[in-house]
């Protein structure tokens, strides 16, 4: 799925705070990027394990993340706190919560029309070579 402009933006920011060890500034924009895209939540545990941990290079050598995984919940809570503001804000805006399946249930439509269109059946591979 192509990503636009309203997606990149948003994710670029949040990797560029996160490189700069902004944290409160990452999870407020990838909570900004989620609340615009849901399909982005993929994006959640990575960029949080970046945060407890040093965002630089595993690739040269690779070795486990060496980190207390009880320090994701400090961001985890932060994450969700700036989600629900942002959508308590749009409900405010909106008047109602009306705008929840205009928006994300148009997103979440649309991802699924897609992805199941991948898992119709090729009946192609299922016929049988004479010889």
């Amino acid at each position: 799925m192509p990503k636009s402009g309203q997606d990149i933006v948003p994710q670029t920011v949040t990797h560029v705070f996160l490189y700069t060890d902004k944290s409160s500034q990452s999870v407020f924009t990838l909570a900004l990027l989620v609340h615009l895209s849901l399909s982005s939540i993929v994006m959640l545990l990575p960029i949080l394990l970046l945060l407890i941990t040093n965002p630089q290079s595993r690739l040269a050598s690779p070795r486990a993340i060496e980190a207390d995984p009880w320090k994701l919940l400090p961001p985890i809570g932060e994450f969700s706190l700036y989600f629900i503001i942002l959508s308590l804000i749009s409900t405010l805006i909106a008047g109602n919560w009306a705008w929840i399946p205009q928006t994300w249930g148009a997103t979440c439509v649309t991802t699924l029309k897609s992805s199941f269109s991948y898992l119709r059946p090729n009946f192609a591979l299922l016929q049988v070579d004479p010889f």
